[in-house]
């Protein structure tokens, strides 16, 4: 990630020794022995120019278009307030400006700016911030003790287990924060997704609080279960494609074991994945109704992250009730992947809504897309007012200023495009260009009038589909 700093004292300084080999620093200041110092072991600072940084040029020049913060960290408030204001008119979404004078501060927020007054400890807060902004933390006793409120997502694994089991050495869970009301934990009280958890502890508790949240672990697809599950279903034409992307996606992400479940007389690949430890069955004249029933029993036996299967068809009856690709996942209660070996994964398209389960298809998306270096598009279709009427859900704007929150904390780059018209043949027509679509569904639900727009992405279009539920 790029960082532009502004001013290079002692806030710079304390603020360098903590960043690591992530980071590409860009460092501004006239001052060239206050610059050398700061500089001293700092390998990630990349550029150095002693100019003023109030200068439209010199920020120009130090490359602010192309930066993924801007700290503004002068000794001046005249000159912290005009680098913010340069970078928010050049576009820069993070900007964080030191103030020295409390009566300027609504100068600062009103142009958008993370606020940090001189008195309040400032580098350990920009570090909390760069490092993971799911944690605030607030200094306690001259800077003795902290406070940190996290907010819970779905995925963490502490999800379930009892709040007063949230504790390590120096620090420990004092409250929760849910749906507007304040909890003092008790002991049958347990952490739940959405959560805010208010913890105190000493100084530096920030590391082994990150540690708990698994701040820098791979949550897809561990967070469901630790192996892969692949179905070979019968009369499925592409086994081999089917069994490749299922090794792909072993590979790249840190599960432990592939299963694989098929028909006995369609099924040769016991060979071909003896480097993983696997349950391997074959199962004689089984039709794929029978198979996938087979294939929710092994998932209710075990811990399985991801269930890897072609395309296929159910009953015409079943068709009618449930969608049976989208209804699949709901019914394991784990991601399931439709493959049409489409790949490696270079390029991963992730549709937002105002789905309930968008922002957890989008986390994990990103997530998973890490593990497999793969670059990330998300697409918003807005659909004429006449289909839902003219409030039924957020604006894009809403949406794609809480999807660039959610990169924010991913440390991803994010392309947001913006569409208008019908959202299955939209996004069929731009998913053309990516290797895989991860669809969010937050119901199985069908209406016989109206089709179930996940299941018809997830048919029509060309990539694999990786489908993820609440």
């Amino acid at each position: 990630m790029k960082v532009l700093i502004c001013g290079a004292g002692l806030v710079a300084a304390e603020l360098l020794k903590r960043l690591g080999k992530n980071w590409q620093v860009t460092l501004i200041d006239k001052d060239k022995t206050k610059t050398g110092l700061c500089l001293q072991g700092c390998d990630m600072v990349v550029k150095t120019m002693f100019e003023d940084a109030s200068s439209p040029v010199t920020l120009d020049q130090a490359g602010l278009t192309g930066q993924d913060y801007v700290l503004a960290l002068t000794d001046r408030d005249e000159v912290n307030l005009a680098v913010v204001r340069r970078a928010r008119e050049a576009g820069v979404a993070q900007v964080l400006a030191l103030v020295h004078a409390s009566t300027r501060v609504d100068e600062f927020e009103s142009l958008g700016a993370r606020v940090v007054l001189v008195g309040s400890l400032p580098a350990r807060h920009i570090y909390h911030y760069l490092e993971d902004p799911r944690v605030a933390v607030t200094p306690l006793a001259t800077g003795r003790g902290e406070v940190l409120e996290v907010d819970t997502s779905a995925f963490f694994r502490m999800i379930g287990k009892p709040a007063v089991s949230v504790r390590g050495e120096g620090w420990r869970l004092a409250a929760l924060f849910r749906q507007g009301r304040f909890l003092l934990p008790e002991y049958d009280t347990r952490v739940e997704a959405g959560d805010r958890m208010i913890i105190v502890g000493e100084a530096g508790s920030f590391q082994p609080v990150c540690s708990l949240l698994e701040c820098d672990t791979p949550h897809f697809p561990l967070a469901y279960g630790r192996g892969v599950l692949v179905a070979l279903l019968p009369g499925s034409e592409s086994q081999n494609a089917v069994l490749d992307e299922a090794l792909y996606l072993s590979r790249y992400t840190k599960v432990s074991h592939m299963d694989v479940v098929c028909a006995e007389d369609q099924c040769s690949v016991e060979k071909r994945i003896k480097e993983f430890s696997h349950v391997y069955e074959a199962h004689p004249e089984m039709d794929t109704d029978a198979m996938l029933r087979r294939v929710r029993e092994k998932v209710e036996e075990g811990s399985i992250g991801c269930v890897v299967v072609p395309p296929f068809e159910t009953a015409l009856w079943n068709r009618l009730l449930k969608p049976p690709l989208v209804g699949l996942a709901h019914s394991l209660g784990c991601p399931v992947l439709i493959s049409r070996g489409s790949e490696p994964y270079s390029r991963i398209l992730v549709p937002f809504n105002n789905n309930p389960v968008a922002e957890l298809t989008l986390e994990l998306a990103l997530d998973f897309a890490k593990q497999v270096q793969a670059a990330v598009s998300v697409v918003i279709v807005e659909e004429e007012d006449f289909v839902h009427g003219e409030d039924w859900s957020p604006s894009s704007e809403v949406m794609s200023k809480r999807i660039k929150e959610i990169a924010h904390v991913h440390k991803v780059k994010l392309n947001v495009m913006v569409r208008k018209g019908n959202p299955v043949k939209e996004i069929t027509a731009i998913s053309a260009e990516y290797d895989l679509l991860v669809v969010g569904s937050s119901t199985d639900q069908k209406d016989l009038f109206f089709p179930h727009v996940g299941e018809m992405l997830t048919r029509s279009v060309s990539c694999s589909v990786l489908v993820i539920t609440s």
